[in-house]
């Protein structure tokens, strides 16, 4: 059973009054010591400076005899142990024992202190009279010359005495002021208790659902403030419980008119909450206390609240029924619920899909009239004259590049399709660098450029595509080619810890900062110029960035404006595997 209020308010108060009258008592005791001693000490410093006027002038004449009645006499009529010390430390006179058979005193530290000209103090046993003293030890002077020291000190022994009598009369009145205390701290627990005691029940009463409970008191102004502030609590949370049933009807109400499907499921998977929206794309009405995976049978679904609970977030795509929809989900790790929600994206989709049908149809229709213009081209630019020529060599190179952009249109078309996947093999990298090497090693032979090419001999096969991998290295290598006009082009293959990097760097014309996150869009040129005059379609880079998404790799891009541009693909080891395997 846990003690009352009662008992522990009277036991620490008790307890602290023990403590705090113990603290002090003995710091009175020692502050009255000290204060003590400091007044004896003051009083034989300023009887010793009385004393020195009196010391000084028999020293200098040398008349130890009268020094020797001097000091006695002081010594009687002050109750005071006198001595005198020369410069060498040697007794010259004492009050109380004969000089001549007291050892030399030049090494006490009063002493010395007074030899070097200060007034100085110490408490110590005395080997001389075998007792503790108190010494004051002050300097005699002669035109700013210290002579010797004039040395006063008391038996500490009569200290004490008049201290024990002291603590005797402290502890008593400590003793009874301990018994009022406790008596007083006896009533005022009682008088405490009886108001917190109700103050306790009322709180119950609140806490089980009487929000109409209220504290009642005529205690005292902390009590009553106690008591006054509880009440004022309770009329707020009264009131915020009112507004929170409010806000939540209200949130209720805007859950319902949203539009897409909401629904909030506990830590088990049960449905707490469930919008119209949701209930329309399931076709359940009840949907209360039941288990998600009862009303929407879709593993996809399953999938994205699992990735939430784990990672926090998810977001995918999910079909239930011949509908479409993005499905994003969120985990509240506070109360481990899970908000999830739908977003009808059939229309979206069937969009999408109508446009990369008519870019197939249109590219599959343009090949054949390209095809057709390209031969009578060739048959023409025989049998022209030279100056027809040109204007049919012209049309020729545009039709290249027509050509060209149809081909990555369709290639582009066919990365886009959700459908496919990557022809996965082991992958030699050297042999795909090399063979990617020689094809453009005589356009950058004409241009006057190094190209270059290294494989880490570390380097295992990688798992990937070997088609589309050359076509990434393709893009890269011939943009690099195209942009530069002097210095080299590298591509190198190295392995960095879980990852294998390939990289091609060119010494070309950079891309400014503004523009970097726009290169990998459709037709984006950063010189068009350049791009115009060299045949470029703009789907180059597109077409890389989505057969690396395709492989689930990384792409980055390093440049600056006249210092070239380097472009790194990450492939993580996970999806490699090496030459044994």
């Amino acid at each position: 059973m846990r003690p009352s209020i009662f008992f522990k308010v009277f036991f620490w108060y008790a307890a602290l009054m023990i403590v705090l009258l113990g603290v002090v008592l003995i710091h009175s005791i020692d502050t009255l010591r000290d204060h003590y001693i400091e007044t004896l000490t003051a009083n034989l410093s300023n009887l010793g400076s009385a004393v020195a006027l009196k010391v000084s002038p028999l020293i200098e004449a040398g008349r130890s005899d009268d020094l020797d009645s001097l000091t006695d006499g002081l010594g009687r009529e002050t109750a005071t142990r006198i001595t005198v010390i020369d410069t060498a430390g040697v007794v010259i006179a004492d009050s109380e024992k004969d000089p001549a058979l007291m050892e030399n005193h030049g090494d006490r530290p009063e002493v010395a202190r007074a030899l070097d000209g200060y007034t100085a103090t110490s408490k110590r046993y005395s080997e001389t009279v075998g007792e503790d003293m108190l010494y004051v030890a002050v300097p005699l002077t002669e035109s700013g010359r210290v002579t010797g020291v004039l040395r006063m000190s008391l038996f500490l022994e009569e200290i004490g005495g008049v201290l024990g009598r002291l603590r005797n009369r402290i502890i008593a009145v400590a003793l009874g002021a301990l018994g009022a205390s406790l008596a007083g701290a006896f009533v005022f627990s009682r008088k405490l208790a009886r108001p917190l005691r109700h103050l306790i029940s009322v709180a119950r009463s609140f806490g089980e659902g009487d929000l109409d409970a209220r504290v009642i008191t005529k205690g005292g102004a902390e009590l009553a403030e106690l008591a006054g502030s509880f009440n004022v609590m309770a009329d707020r949370i009264k009131a915020l419980v009112s507004e929170l049933s409010y806000r939540r009807e209200e949130l209720a109400g805007v859950i319902e008119t949203v539009g897409d499907g909401l629904v909030v499921l506990d830590a088990e998977g049960r449905i707490l909450l469930g919008n119209d929206g949701f209930r329309g794309i399931v076709g359940e009405r009840d949907l209360d206390g039941r288990f998600y995976w009862e009303v929407i049978r879709v593993t996809s679904f399953a999938d994205v609240v699992g990735a939430a609970r784990e990672g926090g977030h998810a977001l995918a795509e999910v079909q239930i029924g011949p509908r479409i929809y993005s499905c994003g989900a969120s985990f509240v790790g506070s109360r481990e619920e899970v908000v999830a929600w739908l977003h009808d994206v059939t229309e979206r989709r069937d969009m999408e899909r109508l446009k990369k049908e008519f870019v197939d149809n249109l590219s599959h229709e343009l090949r054949t009239p390209l095809t057709a213009i390209k031969g009578f081209l060739e048959a023409a630019i025989d049998e022209a004259d030279p100056k027809a020529r040109e204007y049919l060599e012209v049309a020729s190179k545009h039709t290249d590049r027509l050509a060209h952009i149809v081909t990555d249109l369709l290639t582009l078309s066919e990365l886009e399709d959700r459908c496919t996947k990557p022809d996965l093999e082991d992958v030699d990298l050297e042999n795909i660098v090399r063979a990617v090497v020689k094809i453009f090693e005589q356009a950058a032979r004409a241009k006057g450029l190094t190209l270059e090419a290294h494989v880490g001999s570390d380097v295992p096969p990688v798992r990937a595509d070997a088609y589309k991998l050359q076509q990434v290295l393709v893009n890269l290598v011939d943009n690099a080619v195209k942009y530069t006009d002097a210095g080299k082009v590298k591509v190198s293959v190295e392995r960095r810890d879980s990852t294998v990097a390939v990289t091609v760097a060119d010494t070309g014309i950079g891309i400014p900062e503004e523009r970097r996150d726009r290169i990998f869009e459709r037709f984006y040129v950063v010189d068009k110029s350049r791009s115009r005059t060299q045949g470029g379609t703009g789907l180059g880079l597109s077409i890389v960035k989505h057969i690396v998404l395709l492989h689930s790799w990384d792409i980055s891009v390093a440049s600056a404006p006249g210092r070239g541009s380097t472009f790194t693909v990450t492939i993580p080891i996970e999806t490699t595997r090496s030459r044994q395997s």
